[in-house]
């Protein structure tokens, strides 16, 4: 009984704990195929320091055009540079520098035709709500059909 009295509170103090420090986010759209589908459920860590390369959850700045309505408040796409890194090629119309300032981050989505910091220009740091950390449930995929020899879709 003295154990439950200790672990009651514990598991509370926890479940309150991530509840604060944790987010579910849902992916809306295809800006992050093929590493994320539409529908899949991300587990993401409230943080704000980031480095290349991961995956990171923000409120779009105001002067950032969204998508279509649905698409929910948090944007999804991965951190291509960090404060002082070479302002990558894709962005060299939408930059007026050479290196991204402080307290910005270059983001883009995976799939080729994302909207993001291409059009819109830098992210400011403090709009990050947080990293991706894992996976939680991967959305149902349509079957891949095989194809011929020949390179055609089987039929």
């Amino acid at each position: 009984m003295t154990v439950l009295l200790f672990l009651i509170p514990l598991a509370a103090g926890l479940a309150t704990a991530l509840r604060r420090g944790a987010l579910l986010v849902t992916v809306r759209g295809a800006s992050m195929e093929p590493a994320y589908h539409d529908g899949d459920r991300l587990l993401v860590l409230r943080m704000r320091w980031v480095r290349r390369g991961r995956t990171v959850v923000f409120r779009a700045p105001a002067t950032w055009p969204v998508g279509p309505p649905g698409f929910g408040p948090y944007l999804v796409k991965r951190v291509v540079a960090v404060p002082g890194d070479p302002v990558p090629e894709g962005m060299r119309g939408v930059a007026a520098t050479e290196r991204v300032p402080r307290g910005r981050v270059v983001v883009y989505g995976d799939s080729a035709h994302s909207a993001d910091s291409r059009d819109w220009g830098f992210l400011p740091v403090r709009a990050l709500t947080g990293v991706v950390v894992a996976v939680l449930e991967r959305a149902p995929r349509p079957p891949v059909r095989p194809s011929s020899p020949s390179g055609r879709e089987a039929q």
